[in-house]
């Protein structure tokens, strides 16, 4: 909680599911699993809103989805969610009430640094710099993109091959 801090500060929060994955958005904290389920945990209603509520109050997030196979939620800077599934990666622009598919490939982790988007893929790393509403493959001998990372203006990925 709070990176600002000298002293890193822990606290237990209790997820839906214990398959989840956590993801932190500008938006808020999300928990999602494979099997589709979206939840983002919301501040306390009282002054204080730097603490959470009890690990019960993770609230179902983004519920007209209907997809089946999360692999990935990720908030560009400018607020555009994108959602990687295990068959096509969607952008959404008014914050997930409509999902247009811009990819049909499995996504299962992106970046973005200096408005360039990165995305693991199933055939390698992808790229957009137009918003993520086109893509291209820029790693793609050999096989499935494992991780990217953000680092310093550019980027660090890993491919399988």
């Amino acid at each position: 909680s709070k990176s600002n801090l000298k002293a890193p500060v822990w606290e237990k929060v209790n997820v839906i599911d214990q398959k989840s994955t956590i993801v932190f958005n500008k938006s808020g904290v999300l928990a999602y699993s494979y099997d589709g389920k979206i939840y983002q945990k919301k501040n306390s209603s009282d002054s204080d809103n730097s603490r959470w509520l009890s690990g019960q109050d993770w609230l179902p997030a983004y519920s007209n989805l209907k997809s089946h196979s999360v692999a990935t939620i990720f908030e560009a800077a400018d607020g555009v969610l994108f959602l990687g599934t295990g068959k096509s990666l969607s952008k959404s622009t008014d914050n997930a009430q409509s999902w247009k598919v811009v990819q049909k490939v499995w996504v299962e982790d992106m970046v973005e640094s200096d408005g360039v988007l990165l995305a693991t893929g199933q055939k390698g790393i992808m790229r957009s710099t137009d918003g993520g509403e086109n893509w291209e493959w820029v790693i793609s001998e050999g096989g499935v993109g494992i991780a990217i990372e953000q680092i310093q203006h550019g980027f660090a990925a890993i491919a399988y091959n």
